[in-house]
């Protein structure tokens, strides 16, 4: 993945966030964990006041929660890139 698509992913990721309802929205290390599952990389999350973001571990489905586990969206990586 190279920066311009990083850049793009993350920009829509904030515009989202705002999208859904949260007021300053921050992506980075210090909300970011990273998931495992037996061992093996299974993708990020990120929690942005109510809303949890789940980057999945292909890289390729971007995932919005709300409270209750409520899916609010799903985007394909291919569509913020087209």
């Amino acid at each position: 993945m190279d920066y311009a698509l990083q850049a793009r992913i993350h920009d829509f990721v904030v515009a989202s966030l705002r999208e859904l309802g949260v007021a300053n929205p921050r992506l980075g290390a210090i909300n970011m964990r990273v998931l495992t599952k037996d061992g093996c990389y299974a993708g990020q999350v990120a929690q942005c006041e109510h809303i949890r973001v789940f980057f999945s571990g292909d890289g390729q489905i971007i995932r919005f929660f709300g409270p209750g586990d409520v899916l609010l969206k799903k985007v394909g990586v291919g569509q913020i890139a087209a």
